[in-house]
C-alpha cells in the first residue's frame, strides 16, 4: 500500500462511513487502511484518532484486528485528554458505545 499518512487513513474510513459505502470493493480498502491504521496509530492526534474510532463504528466492522486497533487508540485520546475538544470525546465515546470493541 502507498504511504497514506494516520490522518488521511483516518479521513478516509470516517468519510467511507459516512457515504454509507459497502460491497466487496469498500470492504477490501476498508481492511486495507485498517492494517495501516495499525501501523501508525502512535501518529494519530486525538481528533484523528476519534474519526477513525467513530468511523469504523459506523461501519459496523467488529474483528480482533479492529479490537487491537481500538486498544491502541484509547490510551492515545486518554493521555492526550487536554487537547481535546468536545466533538472528539463525543466521537470515541459513542464508537465505544456503539460497540465496535468485541469483548477481548
Amino acid at each position: 500500500m502507498p504511504r497514506i499518512s494516520a490522518r488521511n487513513t483516518a479521513n478516509i474510513l470516517h468519510a467511507m462511513a459516512k457515504l454509507h459505502l459497502d460491497g466487496e470493493q469498500s470492504h477490501n480498502l476498508a481492511d486495507l487502511l485498517v492494517r495501516r491504521a495499525m501501523q501508525t496509530v502512535s501518529d494519530l492526534r486525538p481528533r484523528e484518532a476519534s474519526m477513525l474510532m467513530h468511523g469504523l463504528a459506523n461501519r459496523g466492522v467488529k474483528s480482533r484486528a479492529i479490537s487491537h486497533l481500538f486498544r491502541g487508540v484509547q490510551p492515545q485520546l486518554v493521555q492526550k485528554a487536554g487537547e481535546c475538544d468536545a466533538q472528539t470525546i463525543a466521537n470515541a465515546v459513542w464508537a465505544l458505545a456503539a460497540g465496535a470493541r468485541p469483548k477481548p
